[in-house]
């Protein structure tokens, strides 16, 4: 202890020489080496640098990702936007089409047996009675007048024009309303009895008599033009059945040969075609 206190200055100074010694020689390279301390720093300061870089190059990841990603998504809704309008249009045109087709084809069938008609799509019906009435979109400025008559795209009867409800809307009565009845005969020629709708899909031959055998099952029914509702020959119907009761006329049931599918496009003809018989 005395001697440290005796010898303190040279002590101290003892020290730091060889500390700027071991200073010295741990910065002196080896060779083409790095020196100690060097070593030392890099040991220490690298896996920091290597995080920042980690760090770095990921958060420039997460925002290329976050624009490509939001990039993507506003392409993606553009794509979807343009895909509901080009299936929007390809609906028209194919719509189109058919409707022309569908045209086309009812006035080549319709222009063998009449020459002056025109062709109607059906925009209602009756919410009431579905086998009552249908609406066309064919009006006054079109022609259209009423009692003429209805067919549907093969030429068998429909119904008639009540009467047009507008410049482009008219009313159809069907042969199923129980309202109408028209003259009708088989196809065996002779006029025999009076069909009138039942209201639900089909008709009803009235007025035949018990003892009338010429009615039998499966016989075309046309109209007979005896009346002032249609004109003679028109394709009504076939009969699906006859039957017997406790009366003096037979139950005779009609199937219309127009189907109610079918009713998308009617003909509306616009002669009175009673002139031509």
């Amino acid at each position: 202890m005395f001697f440290w206190k005796k010898n303190k200055p040279c002590a101290i100074l003892l020290i730091l020489i060889l500390s700027q010694l071991i200073l010295i020689s741990i910065q002196v390279p080896l060779g083409d080496e790095s020196s100690f301390f060097k070593k030392i720093l890099i040991g220490i300061f690298s896996p920091v640098k290597h995080g920042i870089v980690f760090i770095y190059n990921g958060i420039g990841k997460f925002w290329d990702n976050y624009f490509f990603v939001k990039d993507s998504s506003r392409e993606n809704a553009r794509l979807e936007t343009e895909v509901l309008y080009l299936r929007q249009e390809n609906l028209f045109l194919k719509n189109t089409i058919r409707k022309y087709i569908d045209e086309k084809a009812i006035i080549d069938k319709v222009r063998d047996f009449y020459t002056d008609f025109l062709v109607a799509g059906v925009i209602g019906i009756d919410l009431n009675n579905y086998y009552k009435t249908i609406i066309i979109d064919r009006g006054t400025l079109d022609g259209i007048k009423k009692n003429m008559v209805v067919l549907d795209r093969n030429g068998y009867l429909v119904g008639r024009i009540l009467k047009p409800l507008s410049f482009k809307e008219s009313r159809v009565q069907l042969i199923t309303d129980n309202d109408i009845g028209f003259g009708v005969y088989t196809e065996t020629g002779t006029p025999f009895g009076i069909l009138t709708g039942d209201g639900e899909g089909r008709c009803l031959l009235k007025y035949i008599l018990k003892t009338n055998n010429n009615v039998q099952i499966g016989q075309d029914v046309l109209t007979s033009g005896q009346d002032d509702v249609f004109p003679r020959n028109l394709q009504v119907g076939r009969i699906i059945s006859v039957e017997e009761i406790e009366s003096l006329f037979k139950i005779v049931r009609v199937r219309p040969f127009f189907q109610f599918k079918d009713l998308d496009r009617l003909v509306v003809l616009l002669r009175n075609m009673k002139e031509e018989y």
